[in-house]
Formats: C-alpha cells, structure tokens, sequence
C-alpha cells in the first residue's frame, strides 16, 4: 500500500512539470534562477618603486561594511574605502586578497565574513638610480617637516640649519645647528613649533634664530665664544602669530631681521630697527594667505612670496606699509597638510628668484614653475621645470655663477635637484629610498658646493651635500 502511494505522488510531480513545461497550470509559477553568489573585483597597479594602489568593486553586503587587505598571504590592515594606498619595498613582488566584512562597534573589531576577491600580484620596480658623487647623512635635527637653512658667513664655508616638529604634534623644541667651516659645535633648542634662520650678511656674524610657539613668536641671536654658544635675551615679537604655517626670516643690509608671519589668516610683516624695537606689523597681500617666503636684495628691497589658495603673489616693499605685486600666478597649488607652495631668493648677483608648485589646468600641465626677475627693467618670466602629477614645495637658490637650483620632492616622495644648464632645465635624484621632501631647503656655500636639508617622514631630518 505505501508503495502505491509513493508512485501516486512521484506521478503526481511528474505531470505538475510537464503542465508547468506546456503552459498548463499557469506559467508565472516558474522558479527564478538562483542568484549567483557575491563577488569581490580587485585590481591594482604600482605607483613607483615604493607605493602600489589597490581598488575594488563589490556591493553593499553588510552593515558598517569594511575590508581586510591580506598582503602574500597574511592580513595587513582593514578599511572603510573600497581603495588602499600600499607602501611598498622597491623591487619586489606582492600578492594581494581583499575580504568583504562588517566593523563591529564599539571597538571597530573586524568581522570576516566574506567574500574574498581574486587575487593581484604586483611586482614594484627599481630605485632611479640616484646622483653620483653626493653625501647623505642624517642630519642631527631631529624629526620633523619644516628644515630651514642659510649661509653663516658670506666668505667662509659654514651653514646654520634648524628644524621643528609638524604644527600638529603639540608644542616642541626646535633645534639649531651650524654645519661646515670648521665649527663643531652643538645644537642648541629654543622652543617652537617652526622655525626659521637667515644669510648672515657680515663676516663674523651671528646665528639669528626665529621660533613660533602657539601663538608667540620669538626672536633669538646667538654667538659663538671660546667654542660654546652665547646668547642675546629673547625679544617677544608678537604673541598673535597663529598657526597660519611656518614662519620666514631674512636680514637687511645692516644685518637686523625681518620676518613674516601668520596672524588671523593673513601675512605681517616686522623688522628690529636700529633701537632694537619691532616695528609695527605691516599687511602684506590680502586674503586668506597660508604660506610665505621673505627676501631682502643686495639694494636694501624687500620681496615677500605670498600664497592664497590657489594663487601665488610676489610683493615689493615701496615704502613703509605700501606693498606692491610685481608678480601674480593663479596655478598654484592649494596648500595642504605638509605642503608649502615655494620660495623666494633675491640673490647677490641681482634680481628675485621664485619657485612655486603649479596645478593642472585646461592649458597647463602640474608641476614647479619658476619665476626669474633679473633686475632693472627685466620682465618678470617663468618656465617650467618639472611636469609632473605631485610634486613638494620647492625650495631655490643660486650657484656662484648665478644659475637657478631647485629642490624638491617627486612623485615618489624622492629628493630630486633641477638646475638649468645651458637654457634647458636637468633633474637628477639625489635620495629615493623613504617619503622624502615633503619639505625641503637648499644653500650653496661660499665653496661652491651645494647642501639640501630635507625630511623624511619614517626618521630624523638630512642633509645632502653635492655639486
């Protein structure tokens, strides 16, 4: 009996198909083919030598959905973003997975749920291959992104160098240093958050140290006695210097500072007069102003380099409270975190020397223009020097023959040197291994010989010496 019932129904299914086949029955009862499961799509590409980039698409599978990135084989590091920036060794091979998961608050704990994408394998390549015949050391300044370097002594080969923390590690001590000539001495500290020294214009000058801590600014000499360090009092400058980006110094004809400064968005302007007073602070340009390099000519003029957003200024002195733009560029790049825009040189040769990083634009290619006035009734001129997608704020100087140096970082957070020979522009790498340059400075010293002080973002400070 239960046989028979069992072929009842096995005929019963029988028929239901072959009515569902024919249209019998009712056709809209068809089953939907299953889904097929979700999947993850990555790709990926080397950027240069020391960075990959990954990207994938997926769905949304989950709530506070987020991805483990496994790097040959092991898990590396979690993300909220369908992409991820990897830092890579130069020539190497990588093979990469992504898993789909869920972040479970309150401690961000990553769930692997799933799926797990294909996988890439990227092979970085090689170093560039970097300048012969140049020093790099670490250049006993510490951490941090803001280098500033100048010449001692206008005859005698010696450089004074400081550098200070990024703004956003609190308050710090910046360290002051002088390299070369002979003179081993040690650094000293003066607290601060950016800081800044200037070309000494007389032979047995001084070190002039310029230092911003939250919101004051000081000013500092010292002097080299029987071997060790003597010190001026500190002149308070201003206490309304706020953390409009790093601070610029340079001296006069009769060797007393100027400075620039940041205060409520703007740039001011002061100097130590001859009674040892600072002056009342001067505006220079208008707008938001975010980056600054300041100048003083074998004349006695002043030119200050000025950023506002995307627009770069360089500003004249004619008389005390009147600046005049000699010069404007609306390419600039905006200024970010760890990125200045250039610097300004009016170099004993003559005229103004102006580096600055350029944005794209539907006419122009990225990169450093530089901006040449070479006195009288020159025009001003640029040209550009490097075209590239990212480059760091560059820094320029002169050789003794007057040609432009320009130092900076590349695309692959590599120090790089661009100087111009015979009305073409050369760049060699100097240092590539690391995230180099974000910030840099760069002085020739009365030798001929050329120093790059730069940073490095996994270490202390270097300093580059060559020719």
């Amino acid at each position: 009996m239960r046989s028979f019932i069992n072929r009842l129904c096995a005929l019963a299914v029988f028929v239901s198909f072959l009515l569902a086949g024919c249209g019998g029955g009712g056709g809209d009862s068809t089953e939907p083919a299953p889904e097929p499961p979700p999947t993850i799509v990555l790709t990926g590409r080397a950027l240069d030598a020391e960075s990959i980039a990954l990207s994938w698409e997926v769905d949304d599978l989950y709530f506070n959905q987020a991805y483990a990135v496994t790097v040959d084989g092991s898990p590396y590091a979690y993300t909220t973003q369908k992409g991820y920036y990897f830092s890579a060794l130069p020539n190497r091979r990588y093979c990469f997975t992504v898993v789909v998961g869920s972040l479970a608050p309150p401690l961000g704990t990553f769930f692997a749920a799933g799926p797990t994408s294909n996988e890439v394998c990227i092979t970085t390549p090689s170093l560039p291959v970097a300048e012969p015949g140049w020093n790099t050391v670490d250049a006993g300044l510490g951490y941090g992104q803001y280098p500033s370097m100048a010449r001692r002594n206008p005859v005698i080969p010696g450089l004074v160098a400081c550098n200070a923390e990024s703004l956003w590690l609190g308050p710090s001590f910046s360290i002051f240093k002088v390299f070369g000539g002979g003179i081993v001495l040690p650094p000293f500290t003066a607290e601060g958050e950016s800081c800044a020294v200037a070309d000494q214009r007389q032979l047995f000058g001084e070190v002039h140290a310029l230092t911003r801590s939250n919101a004051i600014l000081s000013y500092r000499r010292a002097s080299v006695f029987s071997g060790s360090w003597a010190f001026t009092n500190d002149w308070t400058i201003t206490t309304d210097a706020d953390w409009s980006w790093p601070v610029a110094m340079a001296l006069d004809v009769n060797s007393r500072p100027q400075v620039l400064y940041g205060s409520n968005g703007k740039t001011y302007w002061s100097q130590l007069d001859a009674q040892g007073q600072w002056t009342v602070p001067e505006l220079v340009g208008n707008g938001t102003v975010s980056w600054r390099s300041l100048a003083v000519a074998a004349d006695g003029a002043v030119f200050a380099m000025v950023s506002e957003g995307t627009e770069v200024h360089v500003l004249k002195r004619n008389a005390p409270a009147a600046w005049l733009t000699v010069f404007s560029a609306s390419d600039a790049q905006a200024v970010q975190y760890l990125r200045g825009n250039g610097s300004i040189v009016a170099p004993a040769s003559g005229g103004v020397r102006m580096a600055y990083r350029k944005a794209a634009s539907a006419v122009a290619l990225p990169g450093i223009g530089y901006v040449e006035w070479l006195g009288g009734a020159a025009a001003w001129t640029e040209t550009l020097v490097d075209a590239g997608t990212y480059v760091t704020a560059p820094a320029v100087a002169v050789d003794l023959t007057g040609a432009p140096l320009i130092a900076y970082g590349g695309s692959g957070d590599d120090l790089r040197l661009a100087r111009r020979v015979g009305g073409s522009w050369q760049t060699v790498f100097i240092d590539a291994l690391g995230v180099l340059a974000r910030q840099s400075d760069i002085e020739v010293d009365s030798d001929g010989l050329i120093h790059i002080l730069y940073s490095d973002e996994n270490g202390p400070a270097k300093l580059a010496t060559g020719q």
